[in-house]
């Protein structure tokens, strides 16, 4: 299952706002780490505390994983639509996981 986000200066996700401490992520070293509080995924779809949560629908097709190996006969499920997810969230998470851009010429 994959969830896309969209980088968008001021964007609210209740997920990422209040879900998770997202300055206390884990970094691509840790083997795994432990929650202090429940999270609910159906944040991810909401800005506001208040926000209803909608069933969202999902594309799915036939691939490989995104990583060597890269093995075939994996089943994609990415939800729809792209949430969009605050400038600063996604530079925390570009520095967290040391992620490069990908830049395209």
């Amino acid at each position: 299952m994959s969830i896309l986000f969209k980088s968008k200066p001021g964007a609210k996700n209740l997920f990422f706002d209040k879900g998770i401490n997202i300055l206390d992520l884990p970094d691509r070293g840790e083997i795994k780490r432990y929650l202090d509080k429940p999270i609910n995924l159906e944040d991810l779809f909401k800005q506001e505390d208040n926000d209803p949560f909608y069933p969202f629908s999902y594309y799915k097709y036939e691939g490989s994983t995104t990583s060597p190996p890269c093995e075939e006969q994996t089943t994609w499920y990415i939800a729809h639509p792209i949430i969009d997810l605050s400038s600063t969230a996604v530079e925390y998470f570009r520095d967290i996981f040391k992620f490069s851009p990908v830049i395209y010429y």
